[in-house]
């Protein structure tokens, strides 16, 4: 004899690992038939309610009675969710057979339906998206080199009696993807038909993109159009025709949106950790976060903050000795006499707690600054907000809980232990949780800069998904080391979990895109170790470009420009954005001082992208920089103009180890307005406000290299915004 059952997982057997309570399980989608033979004795299991809370732990307790409050949704991802209700339940088991009422059955099922592609005379479907003659789609690039999403129009379905899932479709692409002189607008958003029809097998298609005519680029409606996700726009209507049903749907969904902001406004936020407020920054413009109060401790950055966001109130302050206060009944004030926020007027609290404890670039992890991501928690606790999200480094999810530190290692203790005990936590404080690591460059941020991102939602709210990337970018998988099979997956589009791909609807944001706009100038070489030669001086005449002092000398003007015009207008979406306001003058595009020794080591690199201090004139080389040379690093690091930035560090030294800071272009380091826009910090930013500006300037890219990158809170909102409206 065989019984049916659905499975549940013990905790230890979960991501959790060693961190779970011992009696609590969880609830999986997995069912199978076993020999009843294999029942060794019954147990106690109780169903936590959206209100309850678990049990306390009892290591010692050696019973049969469990408790179970969450689902493990993926296997291969650590997300945990609320428990289906039961009317959700018994509304799907309407569609099981009565031999056979499993719920895990019926999602199987609809999963498998959801799978295959099911067509008749106007429609095709696949995965909940139906398609229709006149719509537009993204389709898995046909050359292998390629990691761009191609577009299409269907224009053609099969036959229900045909034995073949192919469409006809006519392609449209990119008028413009680079641009070939100054000014030119590489407008990525534009197409155009191809001249002929294709048929394509169904299973290139992967989701629906939208396409508007416009008579011209500022015609009505225009730049709202140009906002939205995944709308581009045609100016040729001759061949215009589009699905007006699939449209009009589209349409009221993004009124949808509308409405909702006009009803119930924007999430209130408290942000720890802010910084200089690139997570605050990004949130606020998805429009349905408003960020309230920032904690920073930093007196410098919590005023970069405040000038930046007025409307926010900003407290410099230790978050521990503020959460004692809280929890003391004190009435904490701002420097403006403003009161901190009470409970129940958070909707959500994010942060990025500092991340030194983690990164592989700190040589030197101070303990204490491991347990700040539990701060965070504690203010969860006793905020208990609708939503809660925490931004750290990749290292953080393999830093070992309660381990031991032997010069830069952390040995012994419970591996990968923060990360596991941060979800453990959330899930007793009563949070649905995803965490999943994010590249920054997949949301158009010009530079590869991975982030852990962990997501909670109170039980009974929608818990938002991870963002879909928009830009193509390679991504690393990162695997819990104990687990072969358990991995936290890189980001995808692919709407079939069985056939995953990395592909994107645009490419990424280069250093060129994002910095090509701004005025040019060189850095003087002094000359002191390689004397000046008549080639140097024929090279000067040549590049014509204004040249600044950029060794320390007293009362000598930072390197470069404060306040200048543009070099030329907006050669890219990115730059028209990211220069919203400044009405063509760009300011803080200047650089720090240093020794005559790196100005001239910096100004000697060849202007070759890529090129470095190693292979030069030994006489400009230290002992460490010739040491970085035979052990195969690099210091004066040159970027890559189509390539992205490297991660952006906390420091401006060119000399460091595996620095990569000198202008693809020209004799200097990026300045801070560079820096600054390689994070997705809008142009109007501002970051130097202090008398003496070399201290300053220093501090600016200090701050700006602590940040969260501006277009990955951007897309994070953005997939808030989505579970609220689908909630």
């Amino acid at each position: 004899k065989q019984f049916h059952g659905r499975w549940l997982e013990h905790g230890s057997k979960t991501f959790l690992q060693e961190t779970a309570h011992s009696r609590e399980l969880f609830l999986t989608n997995a069912c199978a038939d076993a020999p009843a033979t294999s029942i060794y004795r019954k147990c106690d299991m109780k169903f936590l309610g959206l209100a309850e809370r678990e049990p306390e732990d009892d290591t010692s307790y050696e019973g049969d009675s469990y408790f179970c409050q969450y689902t493990w949704l993926d296997l291969d991802d650590p997300t945990f969710a609320s428990l289906p209700q039961p009317e959700e339940v018994e509304e799907d088991l309407l569609f099981a057979p009565d031999y056979r009422r499993c719920h895990s059955c019926v999602l199987a099922e609809r999963m498998e339906q959801q799978r295959l592609i099911h067509h008749s005379g106007d429609c095709i479907s696949q995965f909940g998206v139906d398609y229709h003659v006149g719509d537009f789609v993204y389709l898995r690039p046909s050359k292998l080199d390629s990691e761009q999403l191609e577009i299409a129009q269907i224009v053609g379905l099969p036959s229900p009696a045909l034995n073949t899932v192919t469409i006809k479709v006519r392609m449209l692409c990119h008028v413009a993807t680079r641009p070939n002189t100054e000014e030119t607008f590489a407008d990525e958003l534009l197409l155009k038909f191809s001249r002929s029809e294709e048929t394509t097998p169904f299973d290139r298609v992967d989701g629906k993109c939208f396409v508007s005519y416009f008579p011209q680029p500022d015609a009505e409606g225009f730049k709202e159009w140009i906002k939205e996700k995944d709308h581009f726009y045609v100016l040729d209507s001759r061949k215009f025709e589009q699905c007006t049903r699939c449209m009009e749907e589209h349409e009221t969904q993004l009124s949808m949106y509308r409405d909702f902001l006009a009803q119930e406004g924007p999430l209130s936020m408290l942000e720890l950790f802010s910084g200089a407020g690139g997570l605050g920054t990004g949130l606020d413009q998805s429009n349905f976060v408003k960020t309230a109060a920032a904690v920073e401790f930093d007196r410098y950055a919590a005023e970069t903050y405040q000038i930046n966001h007025p409307d926010t109130t900003v407290y410099c302050k230790d978050v521990i000795e503020l959460l004692r206060g809280l929890e003391d009944g004190d009435d904490v004030k701002s420097l403006n006499g403003k009161s901190f926020p009470k409970p129940g007027d958070i909707d959500i609290i994010a942060g990025g707690p500092p991340c030194q404890a983690f990164s592989g670039a700190n040589h030197n992890r101070i303990a204490y600054r491991a347990t700040l991501p539990f701060v965070m928690l504690s203010f969860a606790e006793f905020y208990l907000p609708k939503y809660f999200l925490l931004e750290n480094v990749v290292g953080l999810l393999r830093h070992r809980l309660l381990g031991l530190l032997q010069g830069r290692s952390i040995v012994d203790g419970i591996q990968h232990g923060v990360f596991k005990l941060i979800t453990r936590i959330l899930l007793a404080l009563g949070y649905q949780v995803r965490v999943k690591v994010l590249q920054a460059a997949n949301f158009g941020a010009p530079q590869s800069r991975e982030r852990i991102i962990f997501l909670g939602a109170r039980q009974g709210l929608k818990l938002p998904e991870f963002p879909l990337p928009t830009h193509a970018y390679s991504a690393q998988e990162h695997r819990l080391l104990e687990h072969a099979d358990l991995k936290l997956c890189r980001s995808t589009r692919s709407r079939d979990p069985s056939r995953p791909h990395f592909f994107a609807p645009f490419r990424a944001v280069t250093v060129n895109d994002a910095i090509g706009d701004l005025p040019a100038f060189d850095w003087k070489n002094p000359h002191q170790i390689i004397p000046i030669k008549d080639k140097d001086i024929q090279e000067r005449k040549v590049r014509n470009i204004r040249r600044f002092e950029a060794t320390h000398a007293p009362g000598r003007d930072l390197p470069g420009f404060l306040s200048a015009e543009y070099a030329h207008p907006p050669m890219n979406y990115f730059q028209q954005r990211i220069r919203e306001g400044m009405h063509n003058v760009v300011e803080e595009h200047v650089t720090p001082m240093y020794s005559p020794l790196i100005v001239e080591r910096t100004t000697t690199v060849p202007l070759k992208p890529g090129a470095s201090l190693k292979g030069i004139y030994i006489n400009l080389h230290n002992l460490k920089s010739q040491l970085y040379s035979t052990r195969g690093k690099t210091t004066h690091g040159r970027l890559h103009p189509n390539q992205c930035f490297r991660t952006v560090l906390t420091h401006c030294n060119p000399g460091a180890k595996n620095s990569v800071l000198l202008h693809h272009s020209q004799k200097r380091i990026i300045t801070a307005r560079e820096v600054s826009r390689c994070q997705g910090f809008p142009d109007r930013y501002i970051f130097l406000k202090a008398d003496d500006l070399k201290d300053d300037i220093r501090r600016a890219y200090k701050q700006i290299g602590n940040a969260v990158p501006v277009p990955l809170a951007l897309a994070l909102g953005q997939s808030l915004s989505d579970a609220l409206i689908s909630s």
